[in-house]
């Protein structure tokens, strides 16, 4: 029988697991979103990891279904969202819970990591020439940080000061009647946009600001300035410029030659090809990486990967 780890990752958007066979390949991939009311910009921490104790039984039924008949190595959850020793969410309990159980009833060995070492991980998949030491840029719906990486070592050195790039589209696209998480409906009405750098970027001692941009967005949606379309086009401009511009400062600032983009908001075709061109043209000798679209978002492959790297490395 082939044997495979399990990964469990319970975010606060997104309930996922994945198995991941001993030669490394994706044997399972399965994620099922938490359920936001119309108009919420989120669930409070409470009625999502009651959300994840429910879903989670049918992602794992689906899970194993996907790899078919498979012997469990072993069982990886992330326990927090960063490295910090203050870093913690109540949601990620629910996976580490069910991880636990899981390990004990097959007898296998179970690790803990956390959410962003486990994006960091799946933006690896298929990296031919990613160098040792690099900077990584993690940008999601909570998070937009810039990190030194060296080895398995992470150094947080900068990122917003205030709201992350994902709150910046999510709040402004359910102002509009958007779906939370409104990122993919935003980059469609941006298509039909054009931008004219309205909203400046804002950086300073390392850092970058979105909460600026909100709210000359929202001013301009209710006076009616701008239409919803070139509202989204200039909010992903002023995203491109702000963040080339950040990740410049660090690679000045630390030599690092690679970066490595990753998270949900980094599923974005437009952001990509946005910061692809302004780097491009500012930084021609940066090589910008960027993870598989799909393993952007919230996903419990990394998470597998990371399991089963420890334990053939122990």
């Amino acid at each position: 029988m082939r044997r495979a780890f399990l990964g469990l990752d319970t975010s606060c958007y997104t309930t996922s697991c994945a198995l991941v066979g001993e030669d490394g390949n994706v044997e399972a991939d399965v994620r099922m979103g938490l359920p936001v009311p119309r108009g919420e910009r989120g669930l409070r921490q409470s009625e999502a990891v009651f959300t994840h104790l429910k879903q989670l039984p049918a992602v794992l039924e689906r899970g194993f279904g996907q790899a078919g008949p498979v012997s469990l190595l072993g069982v990886c959850a992330s326990g927090k969202p960063v490295d910090a020793e203050d870093s913690y969410m109540p949601v990620f309990q629910a996976g580490v819970s069910f991880g636990k159980a899981l390990a004990v009833s097959g007898s296998t060995p179970f690790y803990l990591t956390t959410h962003q070492r486990g994006h960091l991980s799946a933006a690896e998949i298929g990296q031919t020439d990613l160098p040792g030491r690099h900077l990584a840029v993690h940008l999601s719906g909570g998070t937009t940080e810039i990190l030194l990486r060296e080895g398995e070592s992470i150094k947080r050195l900068g990122g917003t000061g205030d709201i992350s790039a994902g709150q910046l589209l999510d709040r402004v696209g359910v102002e509009l009647g958007a779906a939370f998480p409104a990122g993919p409906y935003m980059e469609s009405l941006a298509e039909g946009g054009h931008a004219s750098g309205r909203y400046p970027a804002s950086f300073r001692e390392g850092r970058v600001s979105f909460s600026g941009a909100e709210t000359a967005a929202m001013r301009d949606l209710r006076q009616e300035t701008l239409t919803p379309e070139q509202v989204a086009a200039e909010l992903f401009d002023h995203l491109s410029r702000s963040l080339a511009r950040l990740i410049r400062h660090w690679s000045e600032q630390t030599s690092a030659a690679a970066v490595l983009v990753t998270g949900g908001v980094a599923s974005s075709a437009l952001l990509r090809n946005r910061l692809e061109s302004r780097l491009g043209k500012s930084a021609p000798q940066l090589k910008l990486l960027f993870g598989k679209q799909e393993y952007a978002g919230d996903n419990a492959v990394g998470v597998a990967r990371i399991g089963l790297n420890r334990l053939l490395n122990e």
